[in-house]
């Protein structure tokens, strides 16, 4: 469980914020089974800039965590199906792992 106390839990909801702001976008693309349209696009690696800036800021930069926004990058910007890309989506915002722990929320 989060601990509401602990300093870093502010920014554990920042990145689940940004992680919600990208979910409908790949919720849409999953549904509908289609790629994401270019303006999409745009708005998912703007977001993944922010969330490599907040866990270099926060997180020291944790190794783990940027392999983890890096595979969703790379998913998106090759344009694989949709539920590849959803389940590196879930690896980064709903699983255990290597990520911000947002999970955990």
């Amino acid at each position: 469980m989060l601990d509401l106390n602990d300093p870093q839990t502010r920014h554990i909801f920042e990145a689940a914020k940004l992680e919600d702001e990208m979910r409908p976008f790949l919720v849409a693309v999953r549904k509908e089974n289609r790629k994401l349209e270019e303006g999409e696009e745009s708005q998912i690696i703007a977001i993944l800039h922010k969330l490599d800036t907040l866990n270099q800021q926060h997180f020291q930069s944790s190794e783990g965590t940027q392999k983890t926004i890096d595979r969703l990058r790379k998913s998106i910007l090759k344009k694989e199906d949709a539920n590849t890309t959803w389940n590196h989506f879930l690896e980064l915002a709903e699983t255990e792992g290597e990520n911000f722990g947002t999970w955990m929320i």
